[in-house]
């Protein structure tokens, strides 16, 4: 894993779970650049599964692969999921919450990611 890159996807994260609390708070229409950073997200998080998945298959991955895996689907889903929860929401703000709530849930599973990476020399 490259650091660049978890440092983009960290950072990308930080800003959508704040930002999404920002608009929950004042209560206005979610702004297309906030989806947009969603969608960029999502992006970020299928090259990280792919490089990692590289990375594993030609012998330079993590001691335990199978949960490194594991960790890295539940990343790349994590936010279509959530955006297919909220497609029946009829409350605006339920969408905005559950975006925020899936940014924060992606920074740990980022974080167990680096974990297990590292841990496998």
């Amino acid at each position: 894993m490259t650091a660049p890159l978890v440092l983009a996807i960290v950072i990308d994260s930080l800003v959508i779970a704040v930002l999404a609390v920002v608009v929950v708070a004042r209560r206005v229409p979610r702004p297309r650049w906030l989806q947009a950073a969603a969608w960029m997200l999502q992006l970020l998080l299928l090259v990280q599964a792919g490089l990692a998945g590289l990375a594993i298959v030609t012998g330079r991955g993590p001691a335990e692969p199978g949960l490194f895996l594991a960790y890295a689907a539940v990343a790349v889903v994590l936010l279509p999921v959530c955006g297919a929860m909220s497609t029946g929401d009829r409350v605006r703000t339920g969408q905005d919450i559950r975006l925020a709530v899936a940014a924060i849930a992606g920074l740990v599973v980022q974080w167990r990611l680096v974990a297990t990476w590292r841990s496998g020399g």
